[in-house]
């Protein structure tokens, strides 16, 4: 039996389940789950004091490649040196993709904690709906709609304002509509969507920042980007039923060679819908998984005329192509079942007979 930490960060709750643990010797290993990341130290701290092997799954890395804001250096290594400790008292860490275990190791050099991978796809199909496979688009108002769920952010570094303190920059990469804004307003996309009788419309639905909204407007582009905020789980699965494509972005403005060790879920959400898929994205795991996708259309996020060449590759398809999966589906429970038996396997309750 397993026990997820995933909201223990508060110091009452860490000493209540401390003394809850000590007299359960069915509970034979802990499981802590982050991003919260808090999680992971109150979790360690439980796992010391029990005497119980840890997981740690990291669904996203808290200090080595950081999407959050530290307030100065000081902050930041203080951070990192409790992430080592819990990481370095864990029995397993399990990471989303390749990238992000490399980019773990080499941010804690020596860790000798076992790291492996699984993916963040929700194992089997349905994670969308139940048995959700939307139908071909029927709409006859022309539009050629290319859909974004999630979150828009940019790429700009964050800094400290506390007194002495340095600054801290971090580069989180950027997922922002400035490679299709680009593509609109610096080639003939629209000219060579309109010979197709299509007028594209980027619809947004999600959180995004209001430098988003002001690019648009500035380019005069209202007409062709729709912003939505957040709204229902059902109202986003009708957004995507009437879309004819969906939009994936994610790319290191700051170092373009750079890959983003990040696997978003709804990457698998898109592929399981069957919709053709655009994707403005940099080095990293998404783009390498939809490389072996046929419905997906490939483009350099740094280039104009690819993204727009990206796009109408993606219009000219009479309709799009509802297909079953053609990518990877790991045995993730059946993965995570085996780590489980591995940590446990030493694990010898005190109070056993």
């Amino acid at each position: 039996r397993l026990l997820d930490y995933a909201s223990c960060w508060s110091a009452r709750f860490r000493r209540s389940s401390a003394r809850w643990l000590k007299g359960r010797t069915e509970v034979e290993a802990l499981l802590v789950s982050a991003p919260p990341f808090s999680a992971i130290p109150a979790a360690a701290r439980v796992a010391r004091a029990t005497k119980r092997p840890l997981v740690v799954d990291l669904r996203d890395l808290w200090t080595a490649e950081p999407l959050g804001f530290f307030p100065s250096r000081v902050h930041y290594a203080a951070i990192r040196r409790k992430e080592r400790r819990a990481l370095e008292t864990a029995s397993h860490i399990i990471v989303t993709n390749d990238y992000a275990r490399v980019a773990l190791q080499k941010h804690f050099r020596g860790l000798t904690t076992p790291i492996s991978v699984i993916t963040n796809s929700g194992g089997a199909q349905g994670s969308v709906g139940d048995g959700f496979r939307p139908p071909a688009p029927l709409r006859s108002d022309g539009e050629f709609r290319v859909l974004y769920t999630g979150t828009l952010y940019e790429d700009v570094v964050e800094h400290s304002r506390l007194g002495r303190f340095r600054p801290l920059a971090i580069d989180r990469g950027t997922r922002s509509l400035r490679p299709v804004l680009d593509a609109m307003s610096k080639t003939d996309l629209l000219d060579r969507l309109s010979q197709l009788g299509r007028t594209l419309v980027v619809e947004v639905i999600g959180s995004f920042p209001a430098s988003e909204v002001r690019a648009v407007t500035s380019l005069g582009l209202q007409r062709h980007v729709r912003f939505r905020d957040r709204i229902p789980r059902s109202e986003v699965i009708e957004a995507i039923q009437l879309a004819d494509a969906l939009l994936l972005l994610q790319v290191s403005w700051v170092e373009r060679a750079r890959p983003m060790p990040y696997m978003p879920g709804k990457v698998y959400e898109y592929l399981e819908t069957g919709r053709p898929i655009v994707g403005a994205l940099g080095p990293g795991p998404a783009r390498d998984l939809l490389a072996q996708v046929d419905t997906a259309a490939l483009c350099d996020p740094w280039d104009p005329q690819s993204v727009s060449d990206a796009l109408v590759r993606t219009a000219s398809r009479a309709a799009p192509v509802l297909q079953e999966e053609s990518f990877p589906q790991p045995n993730e429970l059946g993965l995570l079942t085996d780590i489980m038996r591995t940590v446990t396997s030493s694990y010898l309750p005190a109070t056993a007979p």
